[in-house]
């Protein structure tokens, strides 16, 4: 990113002042809409960069995992940290071309990690990602032999994503997910029925086995993934968190992903006290009602 579109973005009346250094800034990758005042991603960065430092932090964290009723020894005397935007391709084999998963903001202790998903307004409204294979038309949508329509010759892999494409390597989904998705989900399918991660279990599915790919690697204790979003704008992401925890998990891990609000947050950085804390509140409070309008 050039210099001078730091120096714009640092203009969005959404961007916390506080929230990024100026190298940070210069560095940070951001979305093509970070000079809008609605954009989700400058929003997150404003309430989740700026309690970095914040003394109230490693108490706010804890409280806004129990708010989004995530299940795991969140109180760590060690304290969290946090990074936006986190990648880390190796974890689901997602190395060479195409775009890897990250992370909108990742909590990490010495015990656990979360990943966390921050939609605002749009985003809110239209759920979680779908996969692009389905959407472009290189798959079929089914889970099966013949789903792979780009392949210049019949295809035996059960999902295009799993075999290498050019300079693309073979993605890890389907092998880290025997170990937390349910048999059917798993299994072979034919022409005529739906991948289940052909809509927005996609995106779920990615930041869900991040966290637990993650979690294993270093040897964390509990992992959990966490959707966050204005209480007017829920629904739509309550409703697919729920598909993903009652079709996709096995019972033993439907209390790893969760979802609270903005509101939620506001109110934990309250509970914690201090001026910092306040002040943030304060911020994000005015944001949410000048942006979504309650």
């Amino acid at each position: 990113m050039a210099s001078n579109d730091w120096v714009e973005i640092k203009k969005n009346p959404t961007l916390y002042p506080e929230a990024l250094t100026d190298v940070e800034g210069e560095e940070f990758d951001w979305h093509s809409e970070a000079f809008k005042e609605h954009s989700s991603q400058v929003f997150c960065v404003s309430a989740f960069s700026s309690i970095r430092n914040c003394p109230a932090k490693d108490k706010v964290i804890p409280k806004l995992f129990d708010k989004g009723k995530l299940a795991g020894p969140w109180h760590d005397p060690m304290g969290w940290s946090i990074e936006l935007e986190r990648a880390q391709p190796e974890l689901l084999g997602e190395l060479g071309m195409g775009k890897p998963t990250s992370i909108d903001c990742f909590f990490e202790s010495r015990r656990c990690c979360v990943a966390v998903e921050s939609k605002f307004r749009t985003d809110a409204e239209e759920g979680f990602g779908s996969c692009s294979q389905v959407q472009s038309g290189n798959c079929a949508g089914f889970f099966g032999p013949g789903s792979d329509k780009k392949a210049r010759h019949r295809s035996l892999a059960w999902c295009r994503l799993e075999k290498w494409d050019s300079g693309r390597q073979p993605r890890l989904y389907w092998s880290l997910g025997r170990e937390y998705f349910r048999p059917e989900v798993m299994s072979q399918q034919v022409p005529g029925n739906e991948c289940p991660f052909a809509g927005p279990n996609y995106q779920l599915m990615r930041n869900f086995l991040f966290s637990g790919a993650y979690a294993t690697r270093y040897s964390k204790q509990a992992f959990g993934v966490l959707a966050i979003c204005p209480k007017a704008k829920c629904q739509v992401l309550v409703e697919q968190i729920e598909e993903f925890r009652q079709h996709i998990l096995l019972p033993e891990f439907h209390d790893r992903i969760g979802l609270a609000t903005y509101e939620d947050y506001v109110e934990v950085l309250r509970e914690c006290g201090g001026r910092d804390a306040e002040h943030l509140a304060s911020f994000l409070e005015e944001r949410i009602r000048t942006l979504i309008g309650i």
